[in-house]
């Protein structure tokens, strides 16, 4: 799961060693701080994280669009609601699905999914 390239560091360590470890990281080195020797937090560059960030936008937006691709390919209607609690059920709690637009996927007017190209 972590990088080889990811430093190991006690939360001890940050406290102690704040400024020479936010050098580390804004050099784009991510660091694993630990707590009773098990990861606790990583800490990454305000780049890295926006590179994530835009990550996991992308991947939001592929999940809605499969799971809205295969309801409209069993041609079936589908609550704003309802499409939360499926993406939910398939793709865990990575996503806000509270605040989701779901206009791009689902008419919320008429409760039916939106078509490709319409």
């Amino acid at each position: 799961m972590f990088s080889l390239t990811s430093d190991f560091i006690t939360s001890k360590q940050v406290r102690q060693n704040l400024a020479e470890t936010l050098d580390r990281v804004e050099e784009g080195k991510p660091i694993v701080i630990t707590r009773a020797g098990l990861p606790a937090a990583v800490m990454v560059s305000v780049e890295q994280y926006e590179q994530l960030q835009r990550a996991w936008e992308a991947q939001y937006h592929i999940m809605m669009a499969d799971t809205a691709q295969e309801r409209a390919n069993r041609g079936e209607a589908i609550t704003g609601e309802a499409f939360i609690a499926e993406l939910k059920a398939n793709f865990g709690g990575n996503i806000d699905f509270e605040t989701a637009d779901l206009s791009e996927y689902v008419d919320m007017d008429n409760a039916a999914l939106v078509e490709e190209g319409t």
